[in-house]
């Protein structure tokens, strides 16, 4: 690094008590208003929840390659740095070419925060690409580093050579990793034991104040079982894997049942989805495209059942949303919900996409002889819900960061 990146950088003026923290990911809005279905707001409802108590810089990239250079041409790409302040949080969106051969120039990433004299403590990066170009800052500057995983293929696979080879050098210099579902604690660990002393669950969570009491879901839940309509939601982008198309054919396959599907979400599947529904079920699905999160919130509040048996899953904050609404949740067992929802004790977990296990899960829930104890699960559901208090993890989180940057390197 030039000495005048790392005069840009310098660090050292916050506290132990008050870090200055770089976040370096991709998940994160980069304007004001910008929507979820585009960008999750996971990370930054935690980040504002540490305002007054660190001072947070979030910088996007935008990782630009060659092969989209040569098909869209250079005046298309944006090159500027684009800063704003998002909730009193200061984002910085930065280009990061990618050099064939060579690897990515992150000399942007460096000399972003001259103007505003942002000096960190602590380099924290989240996801894929991100954690790369958060280790090289943290290592030039000689600053500590934290590194949180999400799901990516190579931690999909059986096989931990992959994993191994795109992602040890930068987990081996990080002083901690956050895991952000039991999957990826429990693989990453596996792939890479040597360092699962430095990992810890990281897990999104949802506001105390939202969380049903249970007589309230009881009460639902005696209105479906006493001959009422089955509500089922599901709500995801509409591609390919979110399998929303096994939801359709499960539900079709149904005899006798009186029940209604609500699919929120837009994506390139929407077409060939309605087309499907109509064939298998005609109007007892609704496709409602993308809604904001207070008619998510209501439509979770009025189903009895949220479905969504995708793969690859992070965690996805849909399933922590319908456990806070009452919902009975059905999720992908291996999947980033598996561990947080217990199959037939606060939930239940099919194969992703697979249209018998989840065909017949349905058949059993929908007898009325009441052999599964669902207020039983529902109670425990709330429970386990409730232990994920939002401000509680969020303040864990900083806390462990507070540790590290009086550590240091």
């Amino acid at each position: 690094m030039s000495p005048e990146h790392k005069a840009a950088m310098t660090p050292g003026t916050g506290t132990a008590s008050s870090p200055n923290i770089l976040l370096v990911t991709t998940l994160y809005p980069t304007h004001t208003g910008q929507s979820a279905e585009e960008r999750t707001y996971a990370l930054h409802r935690m980040v504002k929840r540490w305002q007054g108590a660190a001072q947070v810089l979030v910088v996007v990239p935008r990782f630009i390659y060659a092969r989209g250079l040569l098909r869209s041409g250079m005046r298309s790409v944006p090159w500027r740095v684009r800063g704003e302040s998002i909730d009193g949080i200061r984002v910085v969106s930065c280009p990061v070419f990618k050099i064939p051969r060579i690897g990515y120039w992150y000399g942007r990433l460096y000399t972003f925060a001259r103007a505003g004299g942002f000096r960190p403590d602590l380099v924290l990066a989240h996801y894929g690409k991100s954690i790369q170009a958060g280790y090289h800052i943290a290592r030039s500057l000689g600053l500590p580093f934290v590194a949180g995983l999400h799901i990516i293929p190579e931690l999909d696979r059986p096989d931990p050579a992959a994993f191994r080879h795109s992602h040890y050098c930068y987990l081996a210099y990080a002083s901690a990793v956050a895991c952000r579902s039991p999957l990826i604690l429990r693989r990453a660990s596996e792939f890479l034991p040597e360092l699962a002393e430095k990992m810890f669950p990281l897990y999104s969570g949802v506001e105390a104040g939202t969380v049903v009491g249970f007589e309230q879901a009881r009460a639902r839940l005696s209105a479906w079982r006493s001959g009422g309509c089955l509500r089922v939601v599901t709500a995801a982008k509409l591609l390919p894997q979110k399998n929303v198309d096994t939801v359709i054919r499960a539900l079709g396959s149904l005899h006798g049942i009186d029940w209604k599907l609500t699919v929120l979400g837009n994506g390139p599947q929407m077409k060939p989805l309605r087309e499907l529904a109509m064939k298998l079920a005609g109007k007892r699905v609704e496709f409602r495209g993308w809604v904001p999160a207070v008619e998510v919130r209501a439509e979770l509040e009025g189903s009895h059942l949220f479905i969504m048996v995708s793969a690859p899953e992070t965690m996805g904050i849909a399933y922590l949303e319908a456990m806070a609404a009452g919902a009975l949740v059905i999720g992908s067992r291996g999947q980033g919900i598996d561990g947080i929802v217990r199959d037939g004790e606060n939930g239940f977990l099919v194969p992703a996409g697979d249209l018998d296990s989840l065909s017949e899960l349905l058949a059993r829930l929908t007898r009325r002889s009441g052999a599964i104890n669902l207020e039983g699960i529902i109670r425990r559901s709330l429970h386990t819900i409730r232990s994920l208090d939002e401000e509680r993890i969020a303040a864990a989180y900083l806390e462990r960061l507070r540790g590290i940057t009086a550590r240091g390197v």
